[in-house]
């Protein structure tokens, strides 16, 4: 394993810590991408250019086609990324009409795209992941109704219908702060309510701290429909009484009873933290995919001789962990079955 010493030049560290989070996925990354996602590190792109090439010239890293990648499978990597994006367009045109179906329930203010196929890859057996902002105080009603909707008339499948989080309108603010949440966020795309989005990145200033190149530029935006549902509005209707925020509060109750008796062997922090019940959210991320990738990242970091990102800077600590407790280091790095590499090519994929 190639050593990152400290006479390297300035970035060098940086940009290896950027490709090695996407590593996890076996995710070969262009020039561009890298230098967005260096960690806290303010730089040019022709420098970043500067550093990659001499490390491939090094031999520590590996390039094809404009992608760079410290796995030397480049050649597979470089083709399964392509393979995905063209598979994207698939889902794509899948999560466009089961947007058209989500804006038309009440009290949904935006539709989010998250998880692979908002880094624009995707495969057959990936779910579309979805992220729903809500009217103030109508979170539960919302999520209930939809909820409803998959169950009944999709059989409970979340093949093309996951929806995963719930965020109110006035509070947009993600209080986990770290670089897979980072990461996460300047991913997201908008299918309904673009300047939902604009408004979600502002309440998340904090991101520029993480990753001080990127801007939404940097990604290629996908056609959002703004135009508002009629539907929605008359369906909203009757919640409009002191009746309806006593149902509100109800569901949420319900909800919470739910992960309590799916779940009773997490402690609770850790329950709070993998299935967030609070009247601006709803999270429900069964596999702790969060501390698996970080922990994954920072054992990928140490093995080049490398400091993790959040080991070495202070955010607030992540929800189920203790003030000063790092996350669980696991001894292999450990991504879902879906995500698993094959011996060649890799199957590539990202949370």
């Amino acid at each position: 394993m190639t050593m990152i010493h400290d006479n390297a030049l300035p970035s060098r560290a940086d940009i290896f810590s950027a490709l090695l989070y996407y590593d996890i996925f076996g995710y070969p990354l262009t020039a561009a991408e890298v230098h967005a996602f260096l960690p806290a590190a303010p730089a040019t792109l022709r420098e970043t250019l500067d550093v990659l090439d001499a490390a491939v010239l090094r031999g520590e890293l590996h390039t094809l086609g404009g992608y760079y990648a410290v796995d030397e499978r480049i050649t597979a990597l470089v083709g399964r990324r392509r393979d995905m994006e063209r598979y994207a367009r698939r889902h794509w045109r899948v999560a466009r009409i089961m947007t058209q179906v989500i804006k038309r329930f009440p009290f949904v203010s935006a539709v989010f795209i998250t998880g692979t196929l908002s880094k624009n890859i995707s495969a057959p057996e990936l779910d579309i992941d979805y992220f729903i902002v809500t009217a103030p105080g109508r979170l539960w009603i919302a999520r209930t109704l939809l909820i409803a909707f998959k169950k009944f008339f999709l059989f409970n499948s979340k093949k093309y219908f996951c929806l995963n989080y719930f965020v109110s309108e006035d509070a947009l603010a993600i209080p986990e702060r770290n670089v897979f949440t980072a990461t996460e966020i300047t991913h997201v795309k908008a299918l309904h309510n673009a300047p939902m989005l604009r408004r979600f990145l502002d309440a998340n200033p904090w991101i520029s701290d993480v990753f001080p190149n990127w801007s939404p530029a940097v990604h290629p935006t996908v056609k959002a429909n703004d135009r508002r549902s009629v539907l929605a509005r008359i369906l909203a209707i009757p919640f409009r009484s002191s009746f309806a925020d006593r149902l509100d509060d109800a569901l949420m109750a319900r909800w919470a009873r739910v992960w309590i008796a799916r779940y009773p062997e997490l402690p609770e922090a850790k329950r709070n933290a993998l299935f967030q019940v609070s009247k601006t959210a709803s999270k429900a991320h069964g596999p702790d995919f969060q501390t698996r990738i970080l922990a994954a990242h920072a054992e990928r970091c140490r093995a080049y001789g490398l400091v993790p990102p959040d080991a070495i800077r202070t955010f607030p600590a992540t929800p189920g962990i203790r003030s000063g407790e790092r996350e669980p280091q696991l001894r292999e790095p450990v991504v879902p079955d879906v995500y698993a590499f094959d011996a060649d090519p890799p199957l590539v994929g990202i949370a």
